[in-house]
């Protein structure tokens, strides 16, 4: 067995990024594009083949234009114009994007695979690239009799299991759900998990196909989402463990692509910051993909953080971001919760009222939120 050796670059790493997703690509490249030196390390061996989040909202699209991603993500993914609400296969609703008085009137479906490479080759115009199996062992920061925080270590280890040991001034923990850097700063992740599996798969659907529109299909608990992929692919979700065997008798798979099955949280850690060590996306909230907030939501994180490092104001970074967090864990708690009943309740509101609040400003509101756009707006936009 090959020993493993350690060696050390005390400063050589202003800002050290970890995970090389979408959270932490957007961190890296506008941090980059402000002229800021960075790192960013995954301990996987290459972006993943399988894509889990599809919605890129219209916040996201407006904080990646100055980077030039915008116009790409959208020539690429499927402008969704509207998504449609059905119980029985009847439609009780449609929520219309279009009536949303702003240039990105849209939700863009494209799979995360491919978000994640636009990203990583938009990073490479600034001569940075992800660093792949290289993972983080472990991340100490001092702690100071004032209460303040000093000196920050990390031990990474690389694809050939070398560790190395590196002491930035900055860590970004993009590393999602499991996050390292969260576990080893000691902040807490509340929430709770439900105690069933989900199930979603990326197929090739006949039948009644909606094109540009996306589809919830409601029965007593069980529901059945239908997303446009583009190139006839289609994703299919279900808050049960076999989406096949909920999806709408008026359509038919012809191909599965991918499947899997997952188990869905709504957890928001008690702080964003600890010192220099910051959490973004799912290393900071999990929750259901109920409206598709939690790629965005985590761009969002991140964009603003880069933001408040090059203002040397990140000590209003919690305070900007919790509650957002705390805003959409709620909204999609709610919805989870609705679309899960097996109460007749909700389908009852969705055939009876919300048609008619679907005609009240109170309707561009939540579509708003949907967005991303309730939030304030960007400082740096």
């Amino acid at each position: 067995m090959t020993s493993k050796k350690t060696r050390s670059h005390t400063g050589s790493t202003p800002i050290l990024i970890v995970g090389a997703g979408p959270v932490g690509l957007t961190a890296a490249i506008e941090l980059s594009r402000r002229g800021h030196k960075i790192r960013i390390i995954d301990k996987e061996q290459g972006p993943p083949e399988q894509s889990r989040a599809i919605a890129i909202n219209a916040r996201t699209l407006e904080i990646l234009e100055p980077c030039g991603a915008t116009p790409r993500l959208i020539k690429e993914g499927i402008q969704v114009q509207c998504a449609n609400m059905y119980a029985l296969s009847k439609k009780l609703m449609t929520i219309d994007f279009n009536r949303l008085d702003h240039r990105y009137n849209f939700l863009t479906a494209l799979p995360q695979t491919r978000t994640e490479e636009i990203l990583a080759e938009t990073l490479l115009q600034y001569d940075m690239e992800p660093e792949w199996q290289t993972g983080l062992d472990s991340v100490v920061q001092e702690a100071k009799a004032n209460g303040d925080f000093g000196t920050i270590t990390c031990v990474l280890q690389g694809p050939d299991g070398q560790r190395e040991t590196i002491t930035p001034d900055i860590v970004i923990g993009a590393d999602g759900a499991h996050s390292t850097v969260r576990k080893d700063m000691g902040i807490g992740f509340k929430g709770e998990s439900y105690p069933h599996d989900w199930s979603l798969a990326d197929v090739r659907l006949s039948g009644d196909v909606e094109g540009q529109q996306t589809g919830a299909y409601l029965d007593k608990g069980t529901m059945c989402g239908v997303i446009p992929l583009g190139k006839g692919r289609h994703r299919i979700i279900s808050n049960q463990p076999d989406v096949f065997k909920v999806l709408p008798e008026t359509l038919k798979v012809e191909e599965v692509f991918w499947e899997t099955l997952f188990r869905v949280s709504h957890r928001q850690v008690e702080t964003y910051q600890k010192g220099n060590v910051f959490l973004a996306g799912d290393a900071a909230h999990i929750h259901s993909p109920a409206g598709g907030r939690g790629m965005n939501l985590g761009i969002e994180d991140a964009a603003t953080l880069a933001f408040l490092i090059d203002k040397k104001d990140t000590a209003r970074y919690n305070d900007m971001r919790w509650p957002i967090g705390n805003a959409v864990l709620k909204a999609t708690e709610q919805q989870t919760r609705m679309v899960s009943s097996k109460s007749r309740l909700p389908v009852l509101f969705m055939r009876y009222i919300a048609p008619l609040i679907m005609k009240t400003p109170l309707a561009v509101r939540n579509m708003r939120e949907m967005m991303g756009l309730a939030a304030p707006h960007p400082e740096w936009l």
